[in-house]
This record gives C-alpha cells, sequence and structure tokens, in this order.
C-alpha cells in the first residue's frame, strides 16, 4: 500500500449515454476488494439520457472510490481526446480501463493484476479473458488471440494483429505512458496505451474470466449504418502505417506489412446487406492510399463486369471461407492452447529492458 496515502490503482472510465449499462459496470467498481486503495476517475462526455444521474447516485455513496468529471458540453465532438485528458489526472501506479457499456465481473480482479505486477517486476502490461454480452447471449472465456502464445514480444502480436486486448481486461504501468509522446492520430487510442506497456516491458496474461465487453449496435464498430462502419473501417486502415511508424520510433528496424483486411471484412458486409452504396468509395480509398485492391474483391469486380452478380454473395462466402482455412486453424490451435494453459503465461521481452529510451510525455489533446 502507498505510503503517502495516493491510490495503487487509478481506473479510466469514459462514459456518453451509458445509462442502460452504467449501474453495472459501477457495481463491478465498488464491489472490488483489494489491500490497496484505489480511484475511478469516471468522465461524463455530456449525456443526455440521465447516465450523470446515475454516476452522481454513486459519487455520494462512494466518494472515496467514484471520482466523476461533468462535461456540459461534449468533448469528442470538438475533437478532444477525453481519454487522454483524463489519464492526466490519474494518480496510480498503475492504470485500468473500463468503458462505460462494460463491466467487471470478479470482484478480485484489481487485486490479481496487482499481484502479477509484484510477482514480475518488469512487467509493464497485465490482461486476461473476457465475457462477450450480445443482447440475451453471452460467451465465456472468450481469448482475443490468433494462433499460438509465443512468450516472448507481445508488443509484435499487437502490431501484427494476432492479439486483440479488449479494454476492459488492461492494466498498464503508469509510467509507461512516456511513449505517448508523437502518438498518432488514431480510432482506438487503448491499442497504443497497451503497446507502451509492453515496448519495453514484459507482459502477463492471466487465464481467467474477470470482465464483460457489451456489443452494443449503435457503437463505432458495430453501427448498424454501412456508411458509419465504413468511416470507421477506413481509419484504422488509413492509421496502420502511422502506427507501425510509431512503433519503430521505439523499436529501430520494425516494419509489419499494411493489411487491407478490415476492407474485404467490410465488402463481405454490403454484399450480405445487399447495399453496395460504399462500393466506389471503398475501391478509391484502397487505390489513393496504396493498400492495393485484395484478391477476394478483384474476384467480385471481375463477377459483376461479367453479369454474375447474382452468385457474388455465395461465391464471396466460398471464397473467404476458402482463403481463412490457414487463419481458422491457427486460431483453433491457439484457443486450444490456452484452454490447456496454466493460470498465468508470461511474455518475456527479448530486449534489454534497461535500454528503454527516456522521452518526455506529449500528449496533444486538442
Amino acid at each position: 500500500m502507498p505510503d503517502d496515502g495516493k491510490p495503487l490503482v487509478s481506473v479510466c472510465c469514459l462514459a456518453y449515454n451509458h445509462a442502460p449499462y452504467i449501474r453495472e459496470c459501477l457495481e463491478g467498481f465498488v464491489m472490488q476488494r483489494t489491500d490497496f486503495p484505489f480511484e475511478v476517475l469516471i468522465h461524463d462526455d455530456a449525456s443526455t439520457d440521465g447516465t450523470a444521474d446515475i454516476i452522481r447516485e454513486y459519487e455520494a455513496k462512494y466518494p472515496e472510490i467514484i471520482k466523476p468529471i461533468y462535461q456540459s458540453e461534449n468533448q469528442y465532438s470538438r475533437g478532444v481526446n477525453v481519454g487522454f485528458k483524463t489519464l492526466d489526472l490519474m494518480q496510480g501506479k498503475y492504470i485500468a480501463f473500463c468503458e462505460g457499456d462494460d463491466f467487471w465481473c470478479d470482484p478480485l480482479k484489481l487485486q490479481k493484476q496487482v499481484e502479477c505486477f509484484r510477482k514480475y517486476p518488469n512487467a509493464g502490461l497485465v490482461f486476461h479473458r473476457v465475457r462477450v454480452v450480445d443482447g440475451d447471449r453471452v460467451r465465456h472465456n472468450v481469448i482475443m488471440f490468433d494462433g499460438f502464445p509465443r512468450h516472448k514480444d507481445f508488443w509484435k502480436d499487437i502490431c501484427g494483429g494476432r492479439a486483440f486486448l479488449h479494454t476492459s481486461s488492461a492494466m498498464i504501468l503508469a509510467s509507461t505512458l512516456k511513449y505517448l509522446d508523437g502518438l498518432p492520430v488514431l480510432p482506438t487510442g487503448d491499442t497504443v496505451m497497451f503497446l507502451c506497456g509492453c515496448l519495453h516491458h514484459d507482459a502477463v496474461f492471466l487465464n481467467e474470466e474477470l470482465s464483460a465487453y457489451r456489443i452494443c449496435r449503435q457503437s463505432a464498430t458495430h453501427h448498424r449504418s454501412l456508411a458509419q462502419t465504413w468511416r470507421y473501417l477506413s481509419l484504422l486502415l488509413r492509421a496502420n502505417p502511422d502506427l507501425i511508424r510509431w512503433v519503430g520510433r521505439y523499436r529501430p528496424g520494425f516494419d509489419a506489412p499494411t493489411s487491407a483486411r478490415h476492407a474485404v471484412v467490410f465488402w463481405g458486409m454490403m454484399l450480405r446487406e445487399r447495399d453496395e452504396s460504399c462500393r466506389a468509395e471503398v475501391l478509391e480509398f484502397l487505390r489513393e492510399n496504396h493498400f492495393g485492391i485484395p484478391r477476394t474483391i478483384r474476384l467480385m469486380e471481375w463477377m459483376r463486369t461479367h453479369g454474375l452478380s447474382g452468385l457474388r454473395p455465395a461465391v464471396f462466402r466460398v471464397v473467404l471461407q476458402f482463403m481463412n482455412i490457414p487463419l481458422y486453424l491457427r486460431g483453433l490451435m491457439g484457443r486450444l492452447s490456452f484452454y490447456i494453459a496454466p493460470r498465468e503465461q508470461f511474455y518475456r521481452n527479448t530486449e534489454d529492458l534497461s535500454a528503454a529510451p527516456e522521452e518526455p510525455v506529449r500528449r496533444d489533446s486538442d
């Protein structure tokens, strides 16, 4: 426990119009049983559905834990990165995360992750399995990995798309946020924070389900509108080269192939929905940004020009499944390896940790 009375762990929670879910999220915070103090900084970005009223209720009952930030004007719409604004206020040695529509499902989540940091002094990131809640459907012990665990250099798995950490599962060493200097503009800033935690530090995977990820159909990643979905996916595609260059500042010589997988996934969504309103936009984007047109999309376009458009959805599914057989096999073997894995998986960083560059933090919030 810190001698100065400061919290050992700070929790970052961003909320906007999460009234149907925020109470379950807050209950996950206040039920935590720890041998150290912790704080929850919850940022309400001018919600209009009563989210702030529920937060005030918990603030009054648990003032030593719940420390809200209320906005009178929506900051996200003004281009302000509210996540980094909230991070600047945190006092903890470690930082955990949970969005307002997700929740923690184990009262010892924080305690277990801090114990991992105590056990592995060079660790900068600790994460775990998650539960996925999609309406009435619940999937347990979800593994967000593609392939076998390599037990080293976990940052390469993140950059290469082999590892997909959910925000609610991660806890990072706060001092690693110094690497946010020169941060590229990304639609998913949490990925960069996870990279900060393991670029020059070890990572630990807890083989337990400690939090839940809720799929909301109006979120950026699961929007009902194809146009909105493509807007988000194109941001991911455009940001990928910037992310690789940013990593290269701290890992000289590192490079990773730029993939247009997001575009192929979206093309399949268009065919399923029989809505090709974004077709020309996708093709133009891929050409202008030098991604090239993936083979699957080229085949679909050839079928269009030869009058075989009626077969395209069925053919697309067959072709996509065939092309993905190696990925499915690798993912299946990876998941099986985790089910028989020990409680903790340690990812050693193979480079000299003492050689990590000491650079000042500079976060451009506006």
